[in-house]
This record gives C-alpha cells, structure tokens and sequence, in this order.
C-alpha cells in the first residue's frame, strides 16, 4: 500500500483482525472426519494428520499409499491431533485461497450473525476438491448435530449472545 503512518498501521490492524477470527469447531471436525475416514486412515494413526495437508520436495511425511507416478510430495506428519488442526486453522485464516472465506466471515460479524459450520461449508464451495464437498460438510455436521459445539462455551455453558468479538 502507499498509505502511511497512521492510516497504513490502521488498515493493517484491520486486515488482521479479519485473519485471526475464529473458526467454527464443528467445521474442522466435520472437515477432519471426511478426510480422514472418521480417524481410521492411516494419515491419522501414523502421523496425527487430520486434514491431508502436503510436503513438496521433501522426504519428510508420509508417502501417499499407491502414489506411483509423483513422488514430489508427502503428507506432512503432526506431533499431535491439536497441532494438524492448529496448521489447518492457519491455513485458512491466512492463505491467499481462502480470502473469500474471511471476508464472509467479516460480514457476519458485521451483522451480528452467529458463525456455524454449516455456513462455512458454502463460503469455500470455489476451494472445494469435490463438487458435492460443501454438501457432504453440512450432511456431516447436521447428522452428528456439530452445529451445538460452535455455540458452547470450555465450562460446559451454551452461548446466547454471540461471543465478543475482538
């Protein structure tokens, strides 16, 4: 930007409060489950991988099983379940791909809309690797009603207001 000073600090502050809002839980784990066979495949047990992100140029990861004709990549390997979703949270609030996400985000939160999973779902329909991706994620969280997860609270309790916002 050519802004300055004050203004340009202003609008980057702003472009990063749209980054590092929250991510609806019900998502992830709707996203993790259809990713990973609800836990059993073996990119979970072998290396805590949760949502099949890649190595490039690398031998380090797991090799994709029946991959024959590119071995340039490799399923990056996590110490722990909470760090491949740390990485796929970052991944959304900060790649280029997923700008459109954000910024839907942003409008919800302008309208004081809650943010569910099911919501998030649509808002990457582009970024989606199956046509019927987005419908297979709400499927998902309506059947095991994840949507109850994006309104709690970690003391148990259920949002009625929406959360503060930051």
């Amino acid at each position: 930007t050519r802004l300055k000073g004050y203004r340009r600090h202003s609008m980057i502050i702003k472009e990063l409060k749209i980054r590092i809002d929250s991510i609806p839980p019900s998502f992830l784990i709707a996203n993790s489950a259809i990713a990973t066979n609800y836990g059993t495949s073996r990119i979970v047990k072998d290396g805590n991988a949760l949502f099949k992100e890649l190595n490039w140029h690398t031998d380090k990861g797991l090799t994709p099983t029946g991959e024959k004709e590119d071995k340039t990549y490799r399923i990056k390997i996590y110490p722990n379940l909470y760090s491949s979703m740390q990485a796929f949270a970052l991944k959304l609030n900060s790649s280029l791909n997923f700008k459109h996400m954000r910024y839907m985000r942003k409008e919800l939160r302008y309208r004081d809309a809650f943010l569910t999973g099911t919501t998030f779902a649509y808002s990457l329909i582009w970024n989606l690797p199956l046509k019927n991706y987005a419908g297979m994620l709400e499927y998902t969280i309506a059947f095991h009603e994840l949507n109850i997860i994006d309104k709690s609270l970690l003391n148990g309790e259920l949002v009625k207001n929406k959360p503060p916002t930051i």
